[in-house]
């Protein structure tokens, strides 16, 4: 593993039962780098995502924040370097607390002082009118219901962002302001990126580098560069790329 990354994983493996979901994955994600996980349905690589958080099994290999290795459950410090933005937007929130509870709530748990303001500050930052605070979940779209999920990721001030497809739900043009809103926030804070798509358009818009992912297996390492040339060496990363052919990054004009 390279010795200047900020979060790294050493041959993890992640078992349910019988089944080995992830399979002796390594590699390891720069200070401000955006990393991409690609792959099909059932690849593994939410599951890398969700063992990072503490919210998977891990049978055996490493994960490593800061050169340090993670052991057992996660505590009040790795949450508030490393925060989760999930897929569904909705169901990541609690559907009978306001917006503004639910974004008080982990101030409060981490001690954070001025939580009033954060969360003023914060909800505006994802370009949210105040007065959402005092909503539901149900009254928001999908896109103001994602913006809240990264409200309350930004609110630790975290080094890193966990992203499980977090524009899948969203139709394309409110995909391309959420992509806009991550790509701005991510300049701004020098935050990094481990990012989980199947969507080779919002890869190649986002990430730096990615890994082609295979029955809970890496197949391949690319750069951007490879990605936009279509430049792969693995027979399974040239057949997704021939299968995503409908993908150009021009079809996210509106992005960047």
């Amino acid at each position: 593993m390279n010795k200047g990354s900020l979060l790294s994983l050493d041959r993890l493996v992640v078992t349910y039962g019988a089944v080995r979901a992830v399979r002796d994955l390594s590699f390891a994600i720069s200070p401000g780098e955006c990393f991409g996980l690609v792959g099909e349905s059932g690849s593994g690589k939410s599951t890398a995502l969700r063992a990072i958080a503490g919210l998977a099994p891990i049978a055996s290999g490493n994960v490593m924040l800061a050169g340090q290795t993670l052991m057992g459950p996660r505590d009040l410090h790795f949450h508030r370097r490393v925060q989760m933005v999930f897929q569904d937007p909705y169901g990541s929130l609690h559907p009978r607390q306001t917006i503004e509870r639910q974004l008080m709530e982990p101030l409060r748990i981490q001690r954070f002082p001025d939580r009033p303001d954060r969360v003023r500050g914060v909800i505006r930052r994802v370009g949210l009118p105040e007065s959402f605070l005092y909503r539901y979940p149900h009254q928001l779209s999908g896109g103001q219901r994602q913006r809240v999920a990264i409200a309350r990721a930004l609110l630790m001030e975290p080094d890193v962002l966990l992203l499980d497809e977090p524009t899948s739900a969203l139709d394309v043009s409110v995909q391309a302001e959420i992509l806009n809103l991550l790509m701005d926030l991510r300049e701004e804070r020098v935050l990094t990126y481990l990012l989980v798509s199947h969507d080779f358009g919002v890869i190649g818009t986002m990430c730096d580098r990615l890994l082609v992912m295979r029955h809970g297996l890496a197949v391949e390492e690319m750069s951007n560069a490879d990605l936009r040339a279509g430049r792969a060496t693995s027979a399974y990363a040239r057949q997704l790329l021939e299968a995503s052919r409908g993908y150009h990054p021009e079809a996210l004009a509106d992005v960047g």
